[in-house]
Formats: structure tokens, sequence, C-alpha cells
């Protein structure tokens, strides 16, 4: 199949290529230098899910920016197909695209979504699909309502049934002190829906006691037995009005002996048994305790068959295809990865996992084809003929793909070790009945071993640069290729930047991609509960028309500590005082880092989510921060209890009054008066002097608040300032004793000039305060001038160091 794959690209790309005249390109585009926001909530977006998708609507600036009506898009890493769909959908006019996986289930969907269908047609078939399996899903989701008064069994159809976990109640581990009622357990069982669920508020009790012996227990010290079903959720029609109502009840006896009927018959449709094995990075021990081993084991029987005989009446169909496509965008739905929700609307099933949680629900498959169908039915109708081709290939053996055929690249490639794509296609995979090829899937294997097939860090690193040496081959010289990634280990970045760089592009980069809504670890993140990053960081990578010298390293940054510390600062001097805490956690911060290293084209080496927040709790003395659930603030008080001390605090409200609306001088000085004089301002500059140095003044008058690339501009207009300032004090013409923090910050910044001298005067008339190494600024500040007198040091011609060294203490 890859074969036959190869041969129709080349004739896509013989036919759609625009060839290129390296004498006659007039081709002309600056990198696009917008942060993007954009929401997932849209009908097509929505048809069906994937472990990580880049809304269609976010993708389209690019091609428009970037590309002709007509011109060839590729995408190596196409995921849902998302690149394809915005291709599709431009305004001025779609453009071709090349959509390209190792998974069949990523290309799947993707060419489902661009492929044309005829949704009247389609909806005809849905119709005869439907009436062909009625009598059956009758019977598997049969059950009655029973009148309350008349004892009246009324018909009605099962909408989902709640499953709970039993437990054994005998511990893994003995323990008399945990347990001194019964160390040992009684060995009965423990209905978990029972004994750990208040049914009032929906709330699930970290302790249970056993209700046979008495003993209080944790889920984690005990063994799990089964899962049973406990409530039944359905739909009936009142005989007195006429109108479908919904009801639920305990598991009646009716419905018992249904599914033990259930268990006892053979399912007489095909189903598929795929070994899921023990090595996968998402085998977790529940599976193990539920008798997992397989696909099929992720199913109750009932919904194994629900599945299977909607699978097998598909596979009769002229439009297979199209229907497949929405059977497996409910597909999970069905599976006992569905969690129940409690007190919440609707249940869920989490992208990204296979884990299996104790309260599963069990959905009526055909009522969630239904909802699907008319889900995917706008998705369906975007297709185009002759507008795109989908193939299943490495990213790093793009075969089919003449030199230089692509006008542009948009693509989303693997993130290291955050998501395992195989693992997460693993159920769709298993009924479209091909599996991702994962010896050469780039990821970065945790727990799976080498010798099981897992990948190291340089495995990735090595995948990914192949990827990126054909992204180079297939691009056509002067232009673009945009690359959305996000991690927060520094390693994985390198890898992504070293890729790119050694494969002769020019990276441009700091922009940020936000989709709005965050995957469950990306929720974590946000709330700083986690070492994650939920917003993704753009790349723009240029294909120069002169190839550069490759194997050039990107440039370091020397004092990985120091520009962290800087770009904290930075962050809280701008952040508006009433800022929502999701912009104020580590994940917020290590991205804005994480920007601005790109920006200034270096190394991400050494910038991990876990190393800001080490800096970030070490100089929360120093910065005056202190930290709340997860979320950082200046100490010196809130939104409303700002006082203004200092020019950190004065930058602070200055930040809060313009946060809200640009104002002029005057309009703000009555107020400055006011804070200033209530808080005890020291700081030396004034309001006007704060406003030119730190703010934008605007063409009507007003001030504002800078944006980042302002912000970097003002930071280089106040490192002039201080220089001029430390410059004039050294001379003996500055009119006043700066304060220490004030020398501190001219070492800092003499440092970073490598005035070696400079600093050296500086720290001798840090003498007149004894102890000043012990100030929050002090040790920093200690260490930097250690630095300036070992670069002092005088070298022989050899170059090694003289004899007669001086003392660095």
């Amino acid at each position: 199949m890859i074969e036959d794959s190869e041969k129709e690209i080349e004739v896509f790309v013989a036919k759609h290529k625009r060839p290129y005249d390296s004498e006659n390109d007039s081709y002309e585009r600056r990198q696009y230098n917008e942060n993007v926001k954009v929401g997932k909530n849209t009908p097509i977006y929505n048809a069906h899910s994937y472990h990580t998708k880049v809304p269609y609507q976010g993708i389209i600036p690019f091609i428009e920016h970037y590309t002709e009506p007509g011109d060839l898009i590729v995408d190596p890493f196409c995921g849902s197909g998302m690149t394809g769909v915005a291709a599709l959908l431009c305004p001025s006019g779609p453009r071709k695209a090349i959509l390209n996986d190792l998974s069949p289930a990523a290309v799947h969907i993707a060419r489902n979504y661009c492929t044309p269908c005829d949704v009247k047609d389609l909806k005809k078939e849905f119709e005869r699909i439907k009436a062909a399996v009625k009598e059956e899903f009758d019977w598997l989701y049969e059950t009655y309502q029973e009148d309350p008064e008349t004892g009246e069994k009324i018909p009605a159809v099962i909408h989902y049934t709640i499953w709970s976990d039993v437990y054994e109640c005998k511990p893994k581990t003995r323990n008399t002190k945990k347990h001194p009622l019964n160390p040992d357990g009684c060995g009965g069982e423990i209905l978990l829906w029972d004994a750990a669920v208040y049914k009032e508020t929906g709330k699930v009790k970290d302790k249970f006691e056993c209700p046979n012996c008495g003993e209080t227990w944790r889920k984690t010290e005990l063994r799990l037995l089964w899962s049973v079903p406990v409530v039944t959720n359905y739909q009936y029609t009142d005989p007195d009005t006429g109108k479908k109502r919904r009801g639920s009840h305990s598991v009646t006896e009716f419905e018992q002996d249904r599914l033990n009927e259930i268990e006892a018959k053979e399912i007489p449709y095909w189903y598929p048994t795929t070994p899921f094995e023990s090595h996968r990075e998402m085998w977790r021990g529940v599976h193990r305790d539920l008798g997992i081993i397989g696909a099929c084991d992720f199913y109750t029987k009932r919904n194994l068959w629900a599945v299977a005989r909607l699978w097998n009446e598909a596979q009769k169909s002229n439009y297979f295809e199209a229907l497949s496509f929405v059977l497996t965008s409910g597909m999970l739905k069905a599976t006992k990865t569905t969690r129940y929700n409690f007190g919440r609307r609707g249940n869920s099933t989490l992208t990204g996992t296979l884990y299996i949680g104790s309260f599963t629900v069990e959905n009526n498959f055909l009522w969630t084809i239904q909802r699907k169908f008319k889900d995917c039915l706008p998705a369906l109708e975007i297709g185009q003929n002759d507008g795109f081709i989908t193939s299943f290939l490495h990213a790093g053996e793009l075969e089919g793909l003449a030199d230089e055929c692509a006008d542009y690249l948009f693509t989303d490639p693997p993130f290291g070790s955050n998501i395992f794509y195989g693992d997460c296609s693993f159920l769709w995979e298993a009924w479209l009945g091909e599996s991702t090829d994962d010896s050469k899937e780039a990821v970065w294997n945790k727990s799976r071993k080498p010798a099981q097939g897992g990948k190291t860090l340089d495995d990735y690193k090595r995948l990914m640069a192949d990827s990126f040496d054909e992204m180079y081959r297939v691009l056509k010289p002067n232009r673009w290729a945009t690359v959305i990634f996000s991690n927060s280990d520094d390693r994985v970045w390198e890898a992504i930047q070293d890729a790119a760089q050694q494969a002769g592009f020019v990276i441009y980069g700091g922009k940020e991609f936000d989709k709005t809504q965050r995957s469950f670890k990306g929720i974590r993140g946000e709330k700083g509960q986690e070492k994650v990053i939920s917003k993704d960081v753009l790349l723009n990578l240029h294909k120069p028309k002169t190839p550069r010298v490759r194997n050039r390293d990107l440039q370091r940054i020397d004092d990985v500590k120091g520009f962290v510390l800087q770009q904290i600062k930075m962050y809280f001097q701008y952040l508006p005082p009433d800022s929502p805490p999701n912009v104020r956690t580590v994940e917020a911060i290590t991205r804005a880092v994480q920007r601005r290293v790109l920006e200034q084209g270096c190394s991400m080496q050494g910038f991990s989510a876990g190393f800001v927040a080490d800096v970030l709790h070490d100089a929360r003395r120093r910065f005056s921060l202190i930290e709340v659930n997860g979320a950082w603030y200046p100490s010196n008080g809130g939104v409303n209890e700002l006082v203004v001390r200092d020019e950190q605090s004065a930058i602070f409200w200055l930040t809060k009054i313009l946060s809200k609306e640009p104002r002029r001088l005057d309009e703000i000085d009555p107020l400055w008066k006011q804070e200033r004089l209530k808080g005890g301002y020291k700081g030396s500059r004034g309001l006007q002097e704060l406003l030119s140095d730190f703010f934008i003044l605007n063409s009507d008058g007003t001030y504002r608040v800078p944006d980042d690339h302002e912000r970097q501009q003002l930071k280089g207009q106040e490192d002039d300032r201080l220089l001029r300032e430390c410059e004039r004090y050294r001379s003996g013409k500055l009119n006043r004793e700066p304060p220490i923090e004030e020398k501190f910050s001219w070492i800092e910044l003499l440092t970073d000039k490598k005035m070696w001298r400079a600093v050296l005067e500086i720290e001798k008339t840090l003498a007149s305060c004894q102890d000043w190494h012990q100030l929050p600024w002090g040790k920093d500040a200690l260490s930097r001038v250690r630095l300036a007198k070992a670069m002092s040091i005088p070298k022989t011609d050899k170059g090694k160091v003289s004899y007669q060294q001086q003392s660095l203490f």
C-alpha cells in the first residue's frame, strides 16, 4: 500500500507543482509575526477527535500570508488533516495539499475530512443501516420503566449504564498502624459505588469503609476484582402525554439477566483482537486487573457486539469510507475509557490516554453514533476532488515528493514524550486493520525499554533530524515552513531546534499559538499542578536562496539562570495586577521565557519548566513574590492592596492603571501623588521618568503598556540609561549616592557586557554596606564579581594563565 501511495504522490506532485525558476523567482515574504488565538468549538473541528489538533481557522492566516491560490502545501505530520481543511477553505482560493502521517488512523481521519461526499445519499444510507440493526439493538439495550403506582412496565431504551469497581477487603501489604481494626481485612467484596460515593453531592471519598468488617481503606491498598453495572439511565415514552422522558434506577434483575444472556452468546460479527501488550507506554496495572489483553477487552460484551454490528453493516456499503469516519468519531465513547462525571453535564472520554477509571459509562452506541452522524456532516461536505492526497509514510522518507516541489509547509510534529500517538490510536487502528509502524514513530519512550522497541532521546533526535532534512529537501528555496511546537523539557526543544538548524533552515520564532482549550495535562499546567506547557510556540523556518553552512551550533546563553531571572522580573513588571491565576503559573512564565529565547535565535538548552520553577522559588525573596495555589503574586499586595513603595511597585501600579485604558500624564499625576504619599515612595525616578522608561507614548499623548517586542526595546533603553548612570557615578559626576540595589543592577549589566574592570570598580564601593553578599541580590552580585576577577587575570602569550594569579576572594 505504501508503494501505491508513493506512485500516487508522484502523479499528484507532477500535476500540481509549479516549477522553481531561481533566476526569475520573485517570491518575497517576511515571517508571519502575529500571536494566534483561536478556539476549537466549530462544527468541522469537532466532527472527529484526535490526540493533538491545530484548529484549521488558526492555520488559514499562515497559508494566506505565505502562499497563493493553487500553491502546493505539505504537512509531513498531518494528524487529523487540519492543514488540508485550511488549504481547502482559504478565502482567497483553495490550495493543493499533501497530507502525510505515519499513523493509519490519522490518515483515515485526514482523508475523510478532505474527501467530497454526497451527504444526501449518505443520509439515506445511514437510515437504511439504522433500520437494518434496529431489532438487534432493541434487544441489546432493552429495559423498562415501572409505574410507581400501578406497577405497569413501560418499554424503555437504555441510554447509558454506570459501572463500578469492586475491591477485595484484603490489603496488599499488612499495616497495623493504619488499620488497627482489621489489618488483614475480611476478604469480603467492597462495591465502590456504595462504599465511597456521596449520592447527594456526587463526591467520592478518598477513604471508605468495608461494609462487612468496618475497616477503612484506600483504593490503592486493595486488589481490584472486577467491575459491575450499578445504575441504568434510560428513555421511555410517557403513555399519558406521548412525550419522551428520561429516568434512572439501580440495575434491575431483568437488566442483569439480559447482560448474562449477552455474555453467554458468541458475537456473530468480526471484531479486532489486536494484542494490547504490557510494554506499551499507556499500559497500566488497571488493564491487568481488568483482564484487558486485547483491543476487544476495552469494551463491555454488549458494546463490543454493538460496534461490531454497525461496522459489519458499514462494510457492506458503498459509503464505507464516510461511514467508518462516523463510527471512529464516536467509537471511544463506546469503550470503558468513558468516565462518569458526577454532577456534571455529559460523560467524558479524555484523549491522549487509555486509562480506565473506577466509574465508567457504557453508552448506547447507536444513540452515540446518531449524534455523531449529525456532527460529522459539516466536515464531510467540505472536500474537493483533486485538492489533496494522503499517505502514511515516515516523515524522514517522503518518497514520491520531488525536490523543491512545495511552496509552503505547515506542521505540528511529535512532542517527544508528551504523547504516544501509536498507543493513542490503538483502538481506532484495531478496527481499521492497520497499525502505526512504531519502529519509525518519533517519540521518546519513558517506560518502554529499547529491547522492547522503545526509543531514547537520541532516537527521537535522529528521527526528527531525518524529518527536517526531508522538509528542507521538498521545500522551494526562499520559502517558509511553519512548525507548531511545545514542550517543558529543554532537551526535546533542543532536538527540534538542532534538527531545523542542521537541515539548513533559518529559525524565526517566539510568537504564541493559543488553542484556548486545553488537554488534560494542559489544564493541570495552567493551574500550576504540573510542569507542562499548554500553549504552543510558533517557529517560522526560512529556506534561504543560498544554502547556509551546515553543522553550525545554535548560540547558547551562558548565564541561563541570570537570563531567567531577568525575564521573570520583566514578566511581573508588566503583568497587570488584576491578571488571572492562569497567567501567573510556572507554565505561563516558562512559556514567556522560552519565547524570548527563540526570539533571540538561541538554543533552548537549560530552559526547562523544572529549571524555571526552581529559579522562581529561589527568587521569591528578591522579587517579593508569594505563591498561592500554583499562581505567583507580588507580596506587597493584590489588586486592591498595592502599595507604591519603590520603583518596582510603582511600575506594578502604573501597569494596573494603564492596562484598563491609555491615559495622559495629567490624568495620571493626581492619582500618582496620592499613591506615592500613601506608600511613602522612595524611588529615584519620578512619574515622568517611569512613564518614559517603562511605557509607550502614543501619538495622542497617552501612555500604554508595551507589548513583548516593545518591552525588549525599552529594556535596551533602560540598559543604556543604567550604563550612563553607572559611568557618571564612576567619574564622580552623579550628584547622589545610589542605593546598593542599583549597584547590584549595574554589576549585572556590566557582567552581561563583559566590562570586567568596571565590575571590580563598583565592587569596591560595596564595602560601605556590611554583609552585602547576604542581601537578596548580593549572592548573584558576588558570583559576578568572582567571574570578573577570574576574567581579569593576565594571560601569557600562549593563552595560559600567569602564575601570579589574583585571589578570587
